[in-house]
């Protein structure tokens, strides 16, 4: 019974060690997919782990979109609640209409032209965008300090 009792301390120890082992080597999963209509997109990026998992991930996706704003002191931190409108290129039909819930948003888009219009605290930044089959379009959109 004492060898029994042994080697099952023995089995369950090297159990918990590779849970423990495999809850290190796990990188942090993005929020799930969402979708609009037929376009699927990932958005968020709150905390450190979140936002490395986004970093790592980005390239993946045809459109990455990573929001900011500078501060009274000069300094630009990263915003959320960031209204995201893609329409097609000619800017009459709306292709996707979200809100951002943190920083970043990964956006699988068809190649094509569009218009992107962003807009944080009722001020828009709107681009033209052209997406590139298997290419990864990444824009920076940071909004000035208010008064």
């Amino acid at each position: 019974m004492k060898k029994f009792s042994l080697l099952f301390a023995w089995f369950f120890s090297a159990a918990l060690s590779s849970t423990a082992i495999q809850a290190q080597e796990t990188p942090t999963a993005l929020p799930p997919p969402q979708y609009h209509g037929s376009i699927v997109y990932v958005t968020g990026g709150i905390g450190s782990d979140e936002t490395a998992a986004f970093r790592r991930v980005r390239s993946k996706y045809s459109l990455s979109l990573n929001f900011s704003a500078h501060t009274s002191d000069g300094r630009a931190a990263f915003v959320s609640d960031v209204q995201v409108v893609v329409r097609d290129q000619h800017d009459s039909n709306t292709v996707l209409n979200i809100t951002s819930e943190g920083p970043f948003c990964l956006i699988q888009l068809p190649a094509g032209s569009y218009t992107l219009h962003s807009t944080y605290e009722g001020v828009t930044q709107t681009r033209k965008i052209t997406i590139q089959e298997n290419k990864n379009t990444a824009l920076d959109l940071n909004w000035p300090a208010k008064p």
